[in-house]
């Protein structure tokens, strides 16, 4: 995410600001400290202009049994 961000010219502010994500989690984000949930995912990838797939790596999620 952020190499996608930053080669936009786009801080975690500016982000922050458009997505009304807090720019904390941004960073959380951005490091791999925090997941990011769907409408969050998809706020950033509107913001940014680009598929989820180039800014996120998929997950897998499975049903319990």
């Amino acid at each position: 995410m952020r190499t996608v961000r930053e080669s936009k010219g786009i801080t975690v502010r500016d982000l922050s600001r458009a997505t009304n994500i807090p720019e904390n989690t941004l960073y959380c984000i951005e490091i791999g400290k925090d997941g990011v949930n769907a409408s969050r995912a998809k706020d950033i990838s509107l913001c940014l202009q680009e598929p989820l797939e180039k800014i996120f790596e998929p997950s897998v999620f499975s049903a319990k049994k």
